[in-house]
């Protein structure tokens, strides 16, 4: 399985964005899933920004569960486990810095989500570590979720297209509907049941210090990421269409087509781009980890 281990390392600089809410108030029919909240952020983070508006052609989607949040330049391929190949990378000195993120306007929807479709990573993490919150996470019915250091990093169309001009990305890719990721946003997460602490909190760090959290006797817990990470990929749909590569082509013919064709148009790259449809990106982003339990699962 190609697994992309090169995360990228951008300086941040941060910037908050508060989900408020508090889950105890509401009735528990109102609560969704955790990656069914995390669609509705990205509804509201889509709407106050150029993701995914009219002058683009991509959009964001949450990065799924048990999954790597590959580097731009990794093409996905319709119903495959696994990218395309690492061939099409862009090159990490190519990629532009992170930027901030603004905070979504009429940001209002409740950030509460219920716990019984399963546990968020890090909630996962803590109550595995810490023992006197295993009980309190397990017997709560929802949690709150919020982000906050939110930057984007989204590659330029030109640096896509000129990490592509090459045989063994285009063998792979061409004459394909494929998902392209051509960018990250970083966030940090922080997922808690209580706005205020007693006096008798405790803070400790976990997961080799990747985690902050604070807790009380009373119940009240509060997990939170200790640095900024991808939580979201951006992605458009690209399809390349090179004369005279067809499907029925022999392995060795289409590399000889390929090469031929990049030899002769160099300085061009044929890229039919698209912003994604939702159900698009359901077929190809949900087909990825085929273990993730239904419930994390979110239907387009």
């Amino acid at each position: 399985m190609l697994i992309v281990r090169n995360y990228l390392l951008i300086g941040l600089v941060f910037h908050g964005i508060a989900i408020v809410g508090c889950a105890s108030n509401q009735a528990a029919s109102e609560l969704q899933s955790y990656l069914a909240t995390k669609e509705k952020f990205i509804s509201s983070l889509e709407a106050g920004s150029r993701i995914s508006s009219a002058e683009s052609n991509y959009r964001l989607v949450a990065i799924p569960p048990l999954i790597e949040p590959y580097r731009p330049g990794t093409p996905l391929r319709k119903g495959s486990a696994e990218p395309l190949t690492d061939a099409c990378l862009v090159p990490l000195d190519r990629l532009p810095e992170a930027v901030e993120l603004p905070e979504p306007p009429g940001f209002t929807y409740g950030s509460g989500f219920q716990l019984k479709f399963g546990l968020p990573e890090i909630l996962s993490v803590a109550s595995k570590e810490v023992a006197d919150l295993r009980a309190t996470i397990v017997s709560r019915s929802s949690a709150t979720l919020k982000f906050s250091d939110l930057r984007q990093l989204n590659a330029r169309t030109d640096s896509l297209k000129i990490a592509a001009l090459n045989d063994r990305c285009m063998s792979a890719i061409a004459g394909t509907d494929i998902l392209m990721i051509r960018g990250l946003v970083y966030a940090t997460e922080v997922i808690s049941n209580r706005h205020t602490f007693g006096t008798d909190t405790k803070i400790i760090l976990v997961g080799q210090d990747t985690l902050s959290v604070r807790y009380d006797s009373s119940g009240g817990y509060e997990i939170k990421e200790n640095k900024p990470k991808p939580k979201f990929w951006i992605v458009s749909e690209w399809r390349i269409d090179i004369p005279g590569l067809q499907q029925s082509t022999s392995p060795r013919t289409r590399r000889d087509v390929i090469s031929s064709y990049l030899q002769e148009n160099i300085a061009a790259l044929p890229v039919s781009e698209r912003i994604p449809t939702k159900e698009a990106v359901g077929e190809y982003i949900y087909k990825l980890a085929p273990a993730i339990p239904t419930g994390l699962k979110v239907t387009p």
